[in-house]
């Protein structure tokens, strides 16, 4: 017979829970369409714009399903599968929604902090080049 170490156990099922919203938050830059706008300014980033309007949409449309789940919840109080049903939907998004939010936040300032210091490395180059 084996032992189950607890701690060990609940992890795993976090991350087999979660792994769907992990995955698509991590691999949220590498979606990223790189075309310059003829709107945008010259001092502004277009990777780093486009990749904030990205962001700000997966988010968006995070917070879209979780609100549902929140009316679905009002809406279904009185209703007898309240706690089998769509109590846990709206716990679930919840925790969705946190981990996608924090993990998509931290995807970003990587990326800005990469993107900075790539542009730095860039304009050393160009320096020593020319």
């Amino acid at each position: 017979m084996t032992s189950i170490t607890l701690p060990i156990a609940g992890v795993l099922v976090g991350l087999n829970t979660l792994a769907s919203q992990i995955l698509a938050s991590v691999y949220l830059p590498l979606m990223l369409p790189y075309k310059k706008s003829k709107f945008q300014s010259k001092d502004q980033n277009p990777v780093i714009s486009s990749l904030f309007k990205l962001q700000l949409f997966y988010i968006g449309t995070g917070s879209l399903r979780l609100v549902c789940a929140v009316i679905a919840a009002s809406v279904h109080r009185r209703h007898l599968m309240i706690w089998a049903v769509f109590g846990p939907r709206f716990m679930y998004e919840a925790a969705f929604q946190c981990v996608s939010s924090i993990l998509t936040i931290c995807m970003y300032l990587l990326v800005c902090k990469n993107q900075q210091s790539f542009d730095n490395g860039m304009q050393e180059a160009a320096r020593k080049l020319f």
